[in-house]
Protein backbone atom coordinates (compact mmCIF):
# COMPACT_ATOMS: atom_id res chain seq x y z
CA UNK A 1 0.00 0.00 0.00
CA UNK A 2 2.76 2.37 0.95
CA UNK A 3 4.64 1.52 -2.25
CA UNK A 4 1.54 2.28 -4.34
CA UNK A 5 1.07 5.60 -2.56
CA UNK A 6 4.72 6.52 -3.11
CA UNK A 7 4.46 5.67 -6.83
CA UNK A 8 1.33 7.81 -7.23
CA UNK A 9 2.97 10.78 -5.51
CA UNK A 10 6.10 10.35 -7.66
CA UNK A 11 4.04 10.35 -10.88
CA UNK A 12 2.14 13.45 -9.79
CA UNK A 13 5.35 15.29 -9.02
CA UNK A 14 6.87 14.28 -12.38
CA UNK A 15 3.85 15.55 -14.32
CA UNK A 16 3.81 18.77 -12.34
CA UNK A 17 7.52 19.37 -12.93
CA UNK A 18 7.20 18.79 -16.69
CA UNK A 19 4.31 21.26 -16.83
CA UNK A 20 6.35 23.81 -14.89
CA UNK A 21 9.46 23.49 -17.06
CA UNK A 22 7.35 23.79 -20.23
CA UNK A 23 6.03 27.10 -18.89
CA UNK A 24 9.42 28.63 -18.16
CA UNK A 25 9.84 31.62 -20.50
CA UNK A 26 12.82 31.46 -22.85
CA UNK A 27 15.84 33.68 -22.42
CA UNK A 28 18.91 34.08 -24.62
CA UNK A 29 21.70 31.63 -24.01
CA UNK A 30 24.67 33.33 -22.35
CA UNK A 31 27.53 34.32 -24.58
CA UNK A 32 30.37 31.87 -24.07
CA UNK A 33 33.93 33.06 -23.77
CA UNK A 34 36.22 32.57 -26.77
CA UNK A 35 38.24 30.03 -24.76
CA UNK A 36 35.10 27.98 -24.09
CA UNK A 37 34.06 28.05 -27.73
CA UNK A 38 37.47 26.83 -28.87
CA UNK A 39 37.09 23.84 -26.54
CA UNK A 40 33.99 22.72 -28.45
CA UNK A 41 35.56 21.00 -31.45
CA UNK A 42 33.22 21.16 -34.47
CA UNK A 43 34.06 17.56 -35.38
CA UNK A 44 32.40 16.48 -32.13
CA UNK A 45 29.35 18.74 -32.44
CA UNK A 46 27.04 15.89 -33.43
CA UNK A 47 28.35 13.52 -30.80
CA UNK A 48 28.58 15.65 -27.71
CA UNK A 49 25.92 15.33 -25.04
CA UNK A 50 27.04 18.26 -22.93
CA UNK A 51 24.20 20.30 -21.54
CA UNK A 52 24.52 23.61 -19.77
CA UNK A 53 22.41 23.82 -16.62
CA UNK A 54 21.95 27.39 -15.42
CA UNK A 55 19.93 28.91 -12.59
CA UNK A 56 16.66 30.49 -13.67
CA UNK A 57 15.89 33.29 -11.21
CA UNK A 58 16.61 31.58 -7.86
CA UNK A 59 15.28 28.06 -7.70
CA UNK A 60 14.57 26.84 -11.23
CA UNK A 61 16.78 25.69 -14.09
CA UNK A 62 16.78 26.09 -17.83
CA UNK A 63 18.61 23.48 -19.88
CA UNK A 64 20.18 24.56 -23.16
CA UNK A 65 22.45 22.37 -25.30
CA UNK A 66 25.84 23.62 -26.38
CA UNK A 67 26.47 23.56 -30.11
CA UNK A 68 29.76 24.75 -31.60
CA UNK A 69 28.47 26.80 -34.53
CA UNK A 70 25.38 28.04 -32.68
CA UNK A 71 27.63 29.33 -29.90
CA UNK A 72 30.12 30.71 -32.41
CA UNK A 73 27.37 32.69 -34.18
CA UNK A 74 26.21 34.02 -30.82
CA UNK A 75 29.75 34.93 -29.77
CA UNK A 76 30.74 36.63 -33.05
CA UNK A 77 27.45 38.15 -34.20
CA UNK A 78 25.33 38.34 -31.05
CA UNK A 79 22.53 36.44 -32.83
CA UNK A 80 20.81 33.13 -32.29
CA UNK A 81 20.87 30.72 -35.23
CA UNK A 82 17.19 31.46 -35.89
CA UNK A 83 17.76 35.23 -35.92
CA UNK A 84 20.82 34.91 -38.17
CA UNK A 85 18.95 32.73 -40.67
CA UNK A 86 16.00 35.14 -40.60
CA UNK A 87 18.40 37.96 -41.50
CA UNK A 88 19.82 35.86 -44.35
CA UNK A 89 16.33 34.97 -45.57
CA UNK A 90 15.23 38.62 -45.61
CA UNK A 91 18.39 39.70 -47.44
CA UNK A 92 18.00 36.97 -50.07
CA UNK A 93 14.36 37.85 -50.68
CA UNK A 94 15.29 41.50 -51.22
CA UNK A 95 18.09 40.44 -53.55
CA UNK A 96 15.77 38.21 -55.57
CA UNK A 97 13.14 40.95 -55.90
CA UNK A 98 15.75 43.49 -57.00
CA UNK A 99 17.22 41.11 -59.59
CA UNK A 100 13.75 40.44 -61.01
CA UNK A 101 13.14 44.19 -61.30
CA UNK A 102 16.41 44.51 -63.21
CA UNK A 103 15.48 41.61 -65.49
CA UNK A 104 12.27 43.42 -66.41
CA UNK A 105 14.21 46.57 -67.36
CA UNK A 106 16.54 44.54 -69.59
CA UNK A 107 13.59 42.86 -71.31
CA UNK A 108 12.00 46.28 -71.91
CA UNK A 109 15.22 47.49 -73.53
CA UNK A 110 15.40 44.59 -76.01
CA UNK A 111 12.89 46.15 -78.40
CA UNK A 112 15.14 49.15 -79.07
CA UNK A 113 18.43 47.43 -79.93
CA UNK A 114 19.82 45.52 -82.90
CA UNK A 115 19.82 41.74 -83.13
CA UNK A 116 23.38 41.35 -81.82
CA UNK A 117 22.81 43.40 -78.68
CA UNK A 118 19.42 41.77 -78.18
CA UNK A 119 21.11 38.37 -78.15
CA UNK A 120 23.64 39.60 -75.57
CA UNK A 121 20.89 40.94 -73.33
CA UNK A 122 18.85 37.75 -73.72
CA UNK A 123 21.91 35.74 -72.71
CA UNK A 124 22.27 37.83 -69.54
CA UNK A 125 18.60 37.34 -68.64
CA UNK A 126 18.38 33.65 -69.54
CA UNK A 127 21.71 32.59 -68.07
CA UNK A 128 23.44 34.78 -65.48
CA UNK A 129 20.36 36.31 -63.88
CA UNK A 130 18.27 33.16 -64.11
CA UNK A 131 21.06 31.19 -62.43
CA UNK A 132 21.36 33.80 -59.67
CA UNK A 133 17.60 33.78 -59.04
CA UNK A 134 17.51 29.97 -59.05
CA UNK A 135 20.39 29.70 -56.57
CA UNK A 136 18.83 32.26 -54.25
CA UNK A 137 15.41 30.67 -54.64
CA UNK A 138 16.81 27.30 -53.58
CA UNK A 139 18.22 28.83 -50.39
CA UNK A 140 14.98 30.70 -49.65
CA UNK A 141 13.09 27.41 -49.99
CA UNK A 142 15.41 25.63 -47.55
CA UNK A 143 15.36 28.52 -45.11
CA UNK A 144 11.57 28.48 -45.26
CA UNK A 145 11.58 24.84 -44.20
CA UNK A 146 13.77 25.29 -41.10
CA UNK A 147 12.89 28.77 -39.85
CA UNK A 148 9.47 27.90 -38.35
CA UNK A 149 11.07 25.24 -36.15
CA UNK A 150 14.01 27.46 -35.19
CA UNK A 151 11.93 30.50 -34.26
CA UNK A 152 8.59 29.11 -33.05
CA UNK A 153 7.46 29.78 -29.47
CA UNK A 154 6.47 26.14 -28.78
CA UNK A 155 10.01 25.03 -29.63
CA UNK A 156 11.45 27.72 -27.36
CA UNK A 157 9.26 26.49 -24.49
CA UNK A 158 9.89 22.78 -25.04
CA UNK A 159 11.02 21.07 -21.82
CA UNK A 160 13.70 19.15 -23.73
CA UNK A 161 15.68 21.66 -25.74
CA UNK A 162 16.81 20.68 -29.23
CA UNK A 163 19.95 22.08 -30.85
CA UNK A 164 19.57 24.13 -34.06
CA UNK A 165 21.98 21.57 -35.51
CA UNK A 166 19.55 18.75 -34.70
CA UNK A 167 16.59 20.62 -36.20
CA UNK A 168 18.42 21.36 -39.45
CA UNK A 169 19.74 17.81 -39.63
CA UNK A 170 16.24 16.39 -39.19
CA UNK A 171 14.64 18.66 -41.80
CA UNK A 172 17.36 19.12 -44.44
CA UNK A 173 19.54 16.07 -43.81
CA UNK A 174 22.64 18.21 -43.22
CA UNK A 175 24.36 19.68 -40.19
CA UNK A 176 24.28 23.36 -39.29
CA UNK A 177 27.89 23.65 -40.46
CA UNK A 178 27.06 22.03 -43.81
CA UNK A 179 24.08 24.34 -44.26
CA UNK A 180 26.20 27.41 -43.48
CA UNK A 181 28.77 26.26 -46.03
CA UNK A 182 26.06 25.70 -48.64
CA UNK A 183 24.67 29.17 -47.96
CA UNK A 184 28.15 30.64 -48.36
CA UNK A 185 28.86 28.75 -51.58
CA UNK A 186 25.58 29.55 -53.34
CA UNK A 187 25.53 33.19 -52.24
CA UNK A 188 29.14 33.62 -53.43
CA UNK A 189 28.17 32.14 -56.80
CA UNK A 190 25.18 34.48 -57.02
CA UNK A 191 27.41 37.43 -56.18
CA UNK A 192 29.85 36.44 -58.93
CA UNK A 193 26.98 36.24 -61.44
CA UNK A 194 25.87 39.73 -60.41
CA UNK A 195 29.41 41.08 -60.85
CA UNK A 196 29.59 39.57 -64.34
CA UNK A 197 26.18 41.03 -65.18
CA UNK A 198 27.21 44.50 -64.05
CA UNK A 199 30.37 44.36 -66.17
CA UNK A 200 28.45 43.12 -69.24
CA UNK A 201 25.74 45.76 -68.92
CA UNK A 202 28.29 48.56 -68.56
CA UNK A 203 30.01 47.31 -71.71
CA UNK A 204 26.75 47.14 -73.69
CA UNK A 205 25.64 50.57 -72.42
CA UNK A 206 28.62 52.10 -74.21
CA UNK A 207 27.47 50.67 -77.56
CA UNK A 208 23.78 51.56 -77.71
CA UNK A 209 21.67 54.70 -78.08
CA UNK A 210 21.37 57.06 -75.08
CA UNK A 211 17.84 55.96 -74.17
CA UNK A 212 18.76 52.28 -73.93
CA UNK A 213 22.05 53.16 -72.26
CA UNK A 214 20.14 55.00 -69.53
CA UNK A 215 17.88 51.96 -68.99
CA UNK A 216 20.88 49.65 -68.75
CA UNK A 217 22.67 51.93 -66.30
CA UNK A 218 19.55 51.93 -64.16
CA UNK A 219 19.68 48.14 -64.30
CA UNK A 220 23.31 48.27 -63.20
CA UNK A 221 22.10 50.25 -60.20
CA UNK A 222 19.56 47.48 -59.52
CA UNK A 223 22.25 44.81 -59.66
CA UNK A 224 24.50 46.86 -57.39
CA UNK A 225 21.65 47.16 -54.89
CA UNK A 226 21.09 43.41 -55.14
CA UNK A 227 24.74 42.89 -54.21
CA UNK A 228 24.40 45.39 -51.36
CA UNK A 229 21.76 43.15 -49.78
CA UNK A 230 23.93 40.04 -49.78
CA UNK A 231 27.37 41.51 -49.04
CA UNK A 232 26.65 41.86 -45.28
CA UNK A 233 25.42 38.24 -45.30
CA UNK A 234 28.63 37.06 -46.95
CA UNK A 235 30.75 39.10 -44.56
CA UNK A 236 29.02 37.45 -41.60
CA UNK A 237 29.31 33.97 -43.10
CA UNK A 238 33.01 34.54 -43.80
CA UNK A 239 33.43 35.61 -40.18
CA UNK A 240 31.84 32.39 -38.95
CA UNK A 241 33.54 30.23 -41.61
CA UNK A 242 36.81 32.03 -42.46
CA UNK A 243 38.12 29.02 -44.39
CA UNK A 244 35.11 29.23 -46.75
CA UNK A 245 36.23 32.50 -48.35
CA UNK A 246 36.53 31.94 -52.11
CA UNK A 247 35.17 35.17 -53.57
CA UNK A 248 36.84 38.54 -53.81
CA UNK A 249 35.86 40.93 -51.04
CA UNK A 250 35.12 43.95 -53.23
Amino acid sequence: MQRNTFFAVFCALSVGMNAFVAGVPPRPRPRLSWAEIKQLAPKNANQQAIFEVEPFQITNEEIAPRDYFADLIWYLLGLTVGAFLEFINYSLMQTKNTINAGKTRIEDAMDDVDAGVKAELANIVDNALKQAVDLIGELIYKLGRVLPSLTSTPMAHAPTRVDPNDIILAILGMTLEEFLRELTDLIERSDTLLINTINSLNDIAGRVNPTVAAMLRTTVTDMTRARDFIRPVLNNLWEVLPDAITAQKN
